[in-house]
């Protein structure tokens, strides 16, 4: 089965781009369009090379100004070959070195995703393929289980009668005669933008749990006093800063309701599981909720001490005053 292999790798990064040319894909599907709702793709750089032998076309460009994706457009004969496994080793280390001078973050994503469109049938062309398409999705270069085919394949959605893409949490696979792909490709790209940056601030509030949870806060001593107020300012600083940080990944794209736009993001989110990944974050806020509180409060206990304490010097001063 030939077609097109777009590997994307996914990255977060400090680097601002102040000259981009901006880019707007053909859209024949969206009604509604979806590109009053998102940002407009920003192309950063082109390069062609040789990877493992194949010709490469490699695009770098941006959705929000902190991520990156390096898209590696790759021609092949047969996209569900065993060499295909093999190219993609190929492809993460290429991006992880172009990718260095963007200074990428701890995390990255990627996703692979093959676009069809010379076939007669899109049913009997998957039937056909059914085994090899799910190995390839799952980037398994074994035969899986029966049940396992059934349901990677299961999560597929189609807008026109010939036509399907089939999402998984690796890879996708898109049939379309018309060899229309820019549209899919945005919306799959974006949710493992939002994935990213989820992830990136689920590890940061976990790294600053970690470090805050030894307080020994319990011990309401003279001496912590001033630790604790250094303390509470961290909390203060670190959840008001998360609690934007992730409204901003949640506000950024609004795709819902009934159109083929809002239908494919909802099913590439929950394939990636992006609510729970929002769950998992929202719930280390929660966390960091409760220590501020028992900052908050240590620290009003501590002041009625050190008050309680300065009225009694007090006390004995105007008694040793009036002896």
């Amino acid at each position: 089965m030939n077609g097109r292999l777009i590997y994307s790798w996914m990255i977060s990064t400090p680097k601002e781009f102040k000259r981009a040319k901006e880019y707007e894909p053909k859209l024949v599907k969206s009604a509604p369009s979806y590109l009053e709702i998102i940002p407009k793709v920003k192309v950063l750089d082109q390069k062609s090379m040789k990877v493992k032998n194949n010709d490469v076309k490699l695009t770098i460009k941006s959705y929000f100004p902190e991520s990156i994706v390096l898209e590696a457009q790759v021609e092949l004969k047969d996209i569900l070959s065993k060499d295909v496994f093999e190219l993609k080793d190929g492809l993460f280390e290429t991006c992880k070195k172009i990718a260095e001078p963007y200074k990428p973050g701890g995390i990255i994503e990627e996703y692979s995703i093959f676009c069809v469109k010379d076939y007669s049938n899109v049913d009997e062309a998957i039937n056909k393929n059914r085994s090899a398409i799910a190995s390839t999705l799952k980037d398994e270069p074994i035969v899986l289980d029966e049940d396992e085919i059934k349901n990677t394949l299961s999560v597929n959605m189609s807008y026109g009668k010939n036509d399907m893409i089939i999402i998984d949490w690796d890879g996708a696979i898109i049939f379309d005669q018309a060899g229309e792909f820019d549209e899919e490709i945005d919306i799959i790209e974006i949710v493992n933008i939002q994935l990213l940056g989820l992830r990136l601030l689920d590890k940061t509030l976990g790294i600053e749990l970690e470090r805050l949870k030894d307080l020994g806060l319990e011990n309401k001593s003279l001496l912590k006093f001033k630790k604790l107020r250094a303390v509470f300012k961290d909390v203060v600083k670190i959840r008001s800063e998360s609690m934007l940080d992730l409204e901003e990944i949640e506000d950024r794209i609004k795709l819902y309701g009934d159109w083929y736009s809002g239908k494919l993001y909802d099913l590439v989110s929950k394939k990636l599981y992006i609510d729970r990944w929002s769950q998992s974050v929202n719930k280390k806020l929660d966390v960091m909720q409760q220590l501020y509180d028992i900052v908050n409060k240590t620290i009003y206990d501590l002041y009625l001490i050190i008050l309680e304490a300065t009225i009694v010097v007090l006390i004995i001063i105007e008694l040793f005053v009036f002896l």
